[in-house]
């Protein structure tokens, strides 16, 4: 960057004559761990029984339990994106997706149905003062404490007989629905990657054209669920 704004090649002007990083090669990246989970997986999950509310800990499972289940359920929401959202009407979630946000000329905007089964959950951990979506800016300071309690919680969770995924993390929702959206509802990746909210690179100039269709999101998400059948 320095060599781009001091260097003039073209008027022989070369203030910073060496190239020390010429001989540097950027080491590859190990392969993303796959935390995808399968079907029977994520309805073991929404089997469990709650734990009585006696201690922090055991609040936390509970917390873990419908988190995950309601991340999945809205299309691998994240959880700053659960803490923060403050749009809900008709029956929908509108949000932006923090993570990409800043990346996207349409703020990363996205709108998720709220499937009946959902519905329950959403209404449990509703904001009462109406400020956000969900509550959760009232019991906990930030979105990263939101989401630590989270993952301690799926801990206990992931090693519950019939689950059994060592390290369950919060992120495994969003990976699930994902894999089980293309493998096992058979919906085209394409859908997949407009219901995920990414970047592409390459879709950039033809999404400046394109009208987001949620409908495509809510076909995706309910084909998903009906696979599923979570019984909440």
């Amino acid at each position: 960057m320095a060599k781009r704004k001091y260097n003039r090649e073209s008027e022989g002007m070369i203030c910073i004559p060496q190239s020390p990083f010429t001989e540097f090669g950027i080491p590859k990246l190990p392969p993303v761990r796959k935390r995808a989970l399968a079907v029977k997986t994520v309805q073991a999950i929404a089997a469990l029984p709650y734990m009585p509310d006696v201690s922090w800990g055991e609040n936390r499972y509970n917390l873990a339990k419908d988190m995950f289940l309601l991340s999945f359920a809205l299309v691998g929401m994240n959880s700053v994106d659960l803490y923060n959202c403050d749009c809900i009407e008709d029956g929908r979630i509108t949000y932006r997706r923090t993570k990409v946000t800043g990346r996207r000329a349409d703020g990363a905007e996205i709108s998720i149905r709220i499937e009946p089964e959902i519905l329950p959950l959403v209404e449990k951990y509703r904001d009462p003062a109406g400020e956000r979506v969900f509550k959760f800016h009232r019991m906990y300071a930030t979105p990263n404490t939101f989401n630590c309690a989270i993952n301690r919680g799926l801990k206990k969770i992931g090693a519950e007989n019939g689950v059994n995924v060592e390290d369950l993390e919060f992120y495994a929702a969003r990976h699930s629905w994902a894999t089980i959206a293309v493998n096992v509802a058979g919906i085209n990746k394409y859908a997949v990657h407009e219901a995920l909210n990414h970047v592409s690179g390459e879709m950039k100039v033809t999404d400046i054209y394109i009208k987001k269709d949620y409908s495509l999101i809510d076909e995706a998400n309910r084909k998903v669920l009906d696979c599923v059948n979570l019984k909440l």
